[in-house]
């Protein structure tokens, strides 16, 4: 039972508002905020019920509306839900622009009047959202408390936040002197890098510690830069859920723990760093420039046979088919093998990292794109200063698969005319480790190259910005849009992210389009089924990831959104 949220349901009737001023007044009272501060929380539920009201009488609906109070982390939270129909959208609400004293309050254009009062809420309110909960809406406003005189001082200043438990926790040091450090939390898997400030203020979170004393000892060890950027880190914390009573990990309950674990199984070995550690310290020569010479030779050695007279890839492409109808079986011990594939390519990605002073916090099985898969979490090589070790763990993965390819092509051979069962399961999984490599080394999947790529160019998160600059441009053609607020980009980083975008359409035509439209074409003239089960089992399971993935984005976006309004 939390003892300090009220709720007040209150008709669409302004001469309900005085009752609304009146308890919001008594109850930031009763918590002994100051005088001034007590004035900046009441006038702002004024100002936005107000608006409220005067939106819902223009267009004819008359629903209640209630107001919440509730007291967390040092801050009164205001929360005024109403219904959906009503069009106060404050994040599609222009900005207030100040008329000029110079030129007289005649010359201010009248809709500007029209945001003016999300204009005094930002300026009285520490923070401010819009949230969309299905067919309501929700103005979420806090303020924090200060000491009488220090109304002005910046909200987060005041705060002694910790970090929650259980989080992976690694600093970055040199020479005794931290210079940064990397934050994971593992059920979540969302992680934060830190540079040296941002690290020496999560360093120093004990929850007794205010953030306003951290920040003067962080000024006298690094010198001094702006205090935004500590709310900026406090935010970022919060939204990962990695604060002790962060609104993020309340509102994940047991229940959607639970459920979250049953739909998405992830099972981590005991001591997983420890065991990669044992495995490197066997394999430690092959984690060398000779060991990586050694699996491109063995890889490239697959070239001789698959050079032979016998020809691999149509006797299993065509085959597939009567391979699948007739030996389920086949199926089975292929996917087995496949598995196996993957938990080395997985060890190649944790020895490497191992091999350069990182850790590994997390390996085993996971269930991903319907099928259960290993994976090593080899997370900490971000903290790597130098980008090529940072490519080399990417790297590490791949280079395994491409040995395995290059044995498994002259097993191919060996059974090749024999008549036996493993003649196709071999040419098979030929194809499967050819797949996989051409999914790892295609850079416009989040995939190994892709990583590779954004380490060596420095630009985070590319396939993203990429396309939606290129379809900003590309909208811009046509539609002028302001440029107001938007960030400026380096000439470096708008042709990366062009040049990223534009070969990205090139490569999904050439290593998918075209391959498929091929192989349509070979099943078409050479198989008894005429590719009907193989192109079948393609159009619906990729029917079935796109319309589920995307199915699950709607109704969630439907049901809940939240703007960032100050």
């Amino acid at each position: 039972m939390n003892e300090n949220r009220m709720t007040l349901t209150l008709p669409s009737n302004d001469r309900w508002l005085p009752l609304a001023e009146d308890a919001t007044r008594r109850y930031v009272k009763l918590l002994k905020f100051p005088k001034a501060l007590e004035d900046m929380i009441t006038l702002s539920v004024l100002e936005a019920c107000e608006e409220l009201l005067r939106l819902s009488r223009e267009v004819g609906i008359f629903s209640d509306y209630s107001l919440t109070l509730d007291f967390q982390g040092e801050a009164v939270s205001v929360e005024i839900s109403y219904n959906g129909k009503i069009p106060l959208n404050p994040h599609l609400t222009d900005d207030y622009e100040v008329p000029d004293p110079s030129e007289g309050l005649d010359s201010m254009d009248p809709s500007g009047l029209d945001s003016l009062w999300l204009h005094l809420i930002r300026k009285y309110m520490d923070r401010v959202f819009f949230q969309v909960k299905g067919g309501i809406h929700v103005l979420r406003m806090l303020k924090y408390r200060r000491s009488e005189g220090e109304e002005l001082r910046l909200w987060v200043l005041g705060l002694s936040p910790a970090l929650r438990e259980k989080l992976n926790v690694e600093w970055i040091k040199r020479d005794g002197t931290l210079q940064g450090g990397l934050l994971q939390d593992l059920e979540s898997q969302k992680v934060l890098r830190l540079g040296p400030r941002e690290a020496f203020v999560v360093w120093r979170m004990d929850g007794r510690t205010t953030l306003y004393e951290i920040y003067l000892e962080c000024v006298e060890a690094l010198g001094p830069f702006a205090p935004h950027g500590i709310s900026a880190l406090f935010e970022a914390l919060e939204a990962a859920g990695m604060l002790v009573n962060s609104r993020v990990a309340l509102k994940k309950g047991k229940v959607r723990t639970i459920l979250g674990r049953i739909l998405n199984p992830a099972f981590s070995i005991p001591h997983p760093d420890e065991v990669v550690t044992a495995i490197y310290r066997l394999v430690r020569p092959l984690v060398s420039p000779a060991g990586a010479a050694l699996c491109l030779l063995i890889g490239f050695s697959g070239l001789i046979p698959l050079s032979a007279a016998h020809p691999f890839h149509k006797v299993t492409l065509i085959g597939l088919e009567e391979a699948v109808v007739g030996q389920p079986g086949v199926l089975l011990v292929l996917y087995l093998m496949i598995l196996l594939m993957v938990a080395v390519h997985e060890l190649g990605h944790g020895l490497v990292c191992k091999h350069y002073g990182g850790r590994v916090p997390r390996m085993g099985i996971m269930f991903y794109l319907a099928s259960f898969i290993f994976f090593c979490d080899t997370t900490s090589s971000w903290n790597f200063p130098r980008k090529y070790e940072r490519i080399m763990v990417s790297l590490g993965g791949p280079l395994t698969t491409f040995a395995i390819l290059g044995a498994s092509l002259w097993a191919a051979a060996y059974y090749a005319d024999t008549d036996s069962l493993w003649e196709e399961i071999w040419l098979m999984f030929c194809m499967a480790c050819f797949f996989g490599l051409v999914m790892n080394f295609n850079p416009f999947i989040r995939m190994d190259a892709y990583y590779m790529l954004m380490d060596w160019t420095g630009v985070p998160n590319l396939r993203a910005r990429s396309f939606a600059y290129l379809e900003e441009k590309l909208i811009g053609l046509f539609v002028k849009k302001s440029d107001k607020g938007k960030k400026e980009l380096e000439p470096k980083e708008r042709m990366i992210l062009f040049l990223y975008g534009l070969f990205g359409g090139v490569m999904t035509v050439l290593f998918f389009v075209w391959p498929m439209v091929w192989y349509g074409r070979l099943l078409l003239e050479h198989s008894a089924h005429k590719g009907r089960v193989i192109m079948g089992i393609v159009v619906v399971t990729i029917a079935l990831v796109r319309l589920s993935h995307a199915g699950y984005k709607k109704f969630h976006s439907l049901r809940y959104r939240e703007y960032r309004l100050a």
